[in-house]
């Protein structure tokens, strides 16, 4: 039966098996339109229909107000816009959209399956729609936004199943909790405003983007190998963990290892604020004008860490972009993904983040307190890492134990460090740090391997450096603060060309037990440590290497360390190779109230200089001297 008329009086309209009843929103009023099994309703809605002055076209003639229920078939078809504004809870079959464009104001939320043909769009709110399939077909349109503004309301949940290649739209100011099953959807999803914490699974979308100003949220398991594009003051947040879904979902199950790229692509513009609900190893933050609602979600998002088995995951998302990446709950995420298009910012908030490819390009990486990134030097590139008070900042540069290492791309960090926070050096391989650290006030640790400082590292107010029994610290930079060795102190570069070099201290240097102070010595220069404080040498063995045939008086003086404040002791102990190569030389250690130094002293009876007196301190750059007072 078409309807060119209205049949609005009518209270039921039952349309039998194999049925069909035409017409169009004005056809209809308010009654039960009862669609049975094998039937058809279909609503033919054009562009003609849709003449309006309102902001978003509704009128009585484009809008229908039945209650559907049954089990058959609902179109939509015509070019126009239709408004479903009644009650759908009662409709347990399917609907489609074959052409033009349907708002559910309503709801369908009990609907098996709605399918949104090519060129065709559907829109509605979280209580439009329920746990049945939305199919958005390729060049298809599915817009969904919260339906309440209170950002921890059930109401905001999704369990909407996605599938098809079309696209689908967060929009609204809100926040959208999506806890359904996208495992099938593999089109294009845009945050376009507000934020949306994907508590269930997007792991096949081709690509998410996150526009400005809007946020997504997940965990490891909440996206796959697609691409996310951060937009400029937009915010992902991915967290570790399965999800576990929310108190209005089922737990989510899935796999521990997201084997997947994740992708965030572009995000329209909103003047919204971000919201997000609270979620388990899961929140969403962004560019949020309110701070007192940041602060809040941030209490939401320990809560709903509390209790929770720390846990180790992966991602291998490829991230691009310029907004903020940010790390949440107390478990460790692998970052194994391409990142060498993001060049936003990244936090870890929580937990451990251990960047097992790269993002060399991201502007600040921040590591907040009790919070640690680690990572090589591959894994980071020229912008600023800030590690908090009580973070930790890891290197881990494995490869040969030998001390010639070539400084390459693969084994220099050019980052620059700021904050009070803890960097460690592990790893038995040779780390070279060329970056600006000026500003970083922590400790750093040389807890295996080499490292090689050629700028400066550390603040000498309030950082300190440390070196492990059996590390290396070498370089021609600077280090701030006091320095304890434990291992071996080796100015200068151990990069196979051996050169001489200066390396400063700046504060106070104490060498313990056991440790080992190195020395080179070429073209009449030797390698030297400048210490702007006092320096305590007492538990080290110094030992002073001439690496070349260059003829060597009686008198020359090598300033090993000079000390500004004072030597406090002198070294515990003493070898050289000197003899080996001059068998009539012989090497002193000398002394003076601020200076080690190796004396060189002719042994061929008188000859000798007693020992050597020229003890002038300089600079370390030229510091053989000869003895005009004496010699052969």
């Amino acid at each position: 039966m078409v309807v060119y008329g209205n049949l609005s009086g009518a209270s039921v309209i039952s349309i039998a098996p194999k049925a069909g009843l035409y017409g169009s929103g004005r056809s209809f009023g308010s009654g039960t339109v009862d669609v049975q099994q094998g039937a058809k309703f279909t609503i033919d809605q054009t562009k003609q229909d849709n003449h309006s002055s309102s902001p978003d076209g509704q009128t009585e003639a484009n809008t229908l107000k039945s209650v559907l229920k049954g089990q058959g078939n609902f179109n939509k078809t015509g070019d126009g816009a239709l408004h479903y504004a009644g009650d759908g809870s009662g409709f347990t079959g399917t609907a489609n959209v074959q052409s033009g464009s349907m708002a559910v104001d309503g709801n369908l939320r009990n609907a098996g399956l709605i399918t949104v043909s090519q060129g065709a769009g559907l829109s509605g709110t979280t209580n439009s729609f329920g746990s049945g399939v939305v199919d958005v077909q390729k060049n298809a349109t599915f817009d969904l936004s919260p339906s309440s503004s209170d950002a921890g309301s059930v109401a905001n949940t999704s369990q909407t199943v996605l599938k098809g290649e079309g696209l689908f739209n967060k929009t609204g100011d809100g926040a959208l909790h999506y806890a359904g099953d996208g495992s099938s959807f593999t089109g294009t999803a845009n945050v376009q405003s507000g934020s949306m914490a994907v508590d269930g699974n997007l792991r096949n979308a081709g690509l998410i983007t996150v526009s400005q100003g809007a946020g997504l949220s997940g965990t490891t398991n909440s996206f796959g190998s697609g691409v996310i594009d951060v937009q400029k003051n937009a915010t992902l947040t991915v967290a570790q963990g399965a999800p576990t879904g929310s108190a209005a979902t089922n737990p989510v199950t899935s796999n521990n290892v997201a084997t997947n790229t994740l992708e965030v692509s572009r995000l329209r513009k909103s003047s919204s604020a971000l919201h997000s609900v609270s979620l388990s190893r899961l929140m969403t933050r962004s560019n949020i004008a309110n701070t007192s609602l940041l602060a809040s979600l941030a209490q939401n998002t320990a809560s709903t860490e509390a209790g929770h088995t720390t846990s180790t995951d992966t991602l291998k998302t490829t991230l691009k972009g310029q907004g903020e990446f940010k790390k949440t709950g107390s478990g460790t995420l692998h970052y194994a993904g391409d990142g060498s298009a993001f060049t936003g910012n990244a936090t870890v908030q929580e937990g451990t983040m251990a960047v097992d490819s790269h993002l060399r390009n991201a502007e600040l990486i921040t590591v907040a307190p009790n919070a640690g990134l680690s990572g090589t030097s591959g894994s980071f590139g020229s912008g600023t890492i800030d590690v908090q008070q009580n973070g930790k900042f890891n290197i881990a540069q494995d490869g040969a134990a030998e001390n010639d290492a070539a400084a390459t791309s693969a084994n220099t960090l050019q980052s620059t460090l700021k904050g009070q926070g803890e960097f460690d050096k592990t790893g038995s391989g040779t780390l070279y740090y060329t970056g600006d650290g000026r500003s970083f006030g922590g400790n750093t640790s040389v807890q295996a391997g080499t490292m090689v400082v050629n700028n400066t590292l550390g603040d000498e107010k309030t950082s300190s450096m440390s070196v492990a029994q059996g590390a290396t610290l070498s370089g021609n930079g600077t280090v701030g603060g006091n320095t304890t060795v434990s291992g071996t102190l080796a100015p200068g570069n151990r990069d196979g060309a051996h050169a001489i070099g200066t390396l400063r201290v700046n504060g106070n240097l104490t060498m313990s037990n056991g440790s080992t102070f190195y020395a080179e010595a070429k073209d009449g220069n030797a390698d030297n440590v400048l210490v702007s404080g006092k320096a305590d040498l007492s538990g080290a063995k110094a030992s002073f290497n001439v690496l070349d045939n260059r003829p060597m008086q009686s008198g020359n003086v090598y300033n090993l360390v000079q000390a500004s404040g004072g030597l406090l002791t002198h070294f515990g102990g003493y070898q050289s190779n000197v003899q080996g190569a001059y068998p009539y030389l012989k090497p002193e250690l000398t002394y003076t109230a601020t200076n080690a130094q190796v004396t060189v002293a002719d042994v061929r009876g008188s000859g000798t200089n007693g020992g050597g007196t020229n003890s002038k301190p300089d600079d370390g750059s030229h510091n053989a001297t000869p003895n005009n007072g004496g010699g052969t």
